[in-house]
């Protein structure tokens, strides 16, 4: 699919056709770029320059080695020559300034910094917001930056794709490709919620800390502070109904999410956000929805192994890599190397040498709930 910003492209070695390479005349409008960033944030050279311009922005891309260059434009409140254009520019990267007169021409690249006057400012400011999302901007309408920065703002702001919406409509030849970015925005959002798990540090009193209650407590805290180990033992609850299994294990859940800070409450839905419920009696697509920057958790209730494809149920359990199939889409691979746990009406099946059942036991830590403990 064409880049909608691809005409904004500059071929490596060949200044932008936006620029104008050769004034020597006083101006307003300049472009900087400026490589090798390494000690001067965005926002340092932001606040630096702004009481000059009328508008500004700053643009930050990274190299393929990491390090970052910025892109700037300016247009100034007074005219400036290149070479004074070039020394303010220096003066704010901490780089050395120069006074000779030849070095008016913007064509020399120094100190890793390139100074030029801008012809198109549009077409301009569209090339380099192309990779930045977030700049920083003085006067400057974010409508004419690039269909990339105009897209990941629009993702954010939406909370649900429509093929109506208006910013769909003006541009429908890249309607897809808009649905992958409003998708993959709305994951990133959400991932700002999730924070790590805890382990579970209220002191019980002597009769739950001795019963099924105080063994999963203890598995759990093992899992958080410990972490993952090849083959460590998942946690397979069972017990009659009514004994308080599945209570029990949603609150302790509850109790270990991290919150965002001391005052916001965890709500449901961000709960569910970290729990994997892998999609019982659908054996080829049970683990279709498992996203590893999301779910913290697996959480199987009113487990019947029958629902799933026993080999790729082990793999989970062992953290070993599992091939999951999705349907419309590409398979994808990926190990579960955290808290799995099982809840049941039933003891675990037995082992049987002669099944896909043989070493399904010996991943589990069996925990019977033999009676309801308030």
């Amino acid at each position: 699919m064409q880049d909608p910003d691809r005409d904004f492209e500059t071929p490596e070695g060949i200044f932008n056709t936006n620029l104008r390479p050769d004034s020597k005349r006083r101006s307003r409008l300049f472009a900087s770029t400026i490589v090798y960033v390494q000690n001067k944030t965005k926002t340092e050279v932001f606040d630096l320059l702004s009481p000059y311009c009328s508008m500004l922005l700053v643009a930050q891309e990274t190299h393929f080695n990491d390090i970052p260059h910025h892109h700037i434009y300016l247009r100034t409140i007074e005219p400036y020559l290149i070479i004074e254009m070039r020394n303010l520019i220096h003066f704010a990267y901490d780089r050395d300034i120069f006074e000779r007169p030849d070095l008016n021409n913007q064509e020399y690249v120094i100190n890793g910094i390139l100074i030029q006057t801008v012809r198109n400012e549009k077409n301009y400011l569209k090339y380099i917001t192309k990779y930045d999302t977030n700049p920083l901007t003085l006067g400057i309408n974010g409508n004419i930056l690039s269909f990339h920065y105009n897209s990941i703002t629009w993702a954010q702001n939406t909370e649900k794709f429509e093929y109506t919406d208006p910013h769909v409509l003006n541009h429908p030849q890249y309607y897809k490709l808009l649905e992958k970015v409003h998708a993959r925005v709305q994951v990133q959002k959400q991932e700002l919620l999730i924070g790590p798990l805890r382990p579970f540090l209220n002191i019980l009193d002597e009769e739950k800390m001795n019963s099924w209650q105080g063994i999963v407590i203890r598995w759990w805290n093992d899992w958080i502070i410990n972490g993952f180990i090849h083959k460590k033992k998942q946690l397979f609850l069972w017990g009659k109904s009514n004994t308080g299994k599945t209570t029990f294990v949603l609150n302790l859940i509850r109790a270990c999410l991290s919150q965002i800070n001391e005052e916001d409450e965890i709500v449901d839905d961000i709960i569910e956000l970290q729990i994997m419920r892998p999609t019982p009696r659908d054996k080829k697509f049970a683990w279709q929805d498992f996203n590893s920057s999301l779910h913290k958790i697996v959480l199987m209730d009113e487990f019947d192994i029958s629902d799933y494809d026993v080999t790729d149920l082990k793999k989970a359990l062992a953290g070993e890599t599992l091939v999951a199939n999705r349907k419309g889409e590409s398979s994808i691979k990926f190990k579960m190397q955290m808290p799995i746990i099982m809840i049941s009406n039933c003891e675990p099946p037995k082992n049987d040498r002669m099944t896909q059942m043989q070493g399904f036991n010996e991943r589990l830590l069996v925990v019977k709930a033999d009676r309801l403990i308030h």
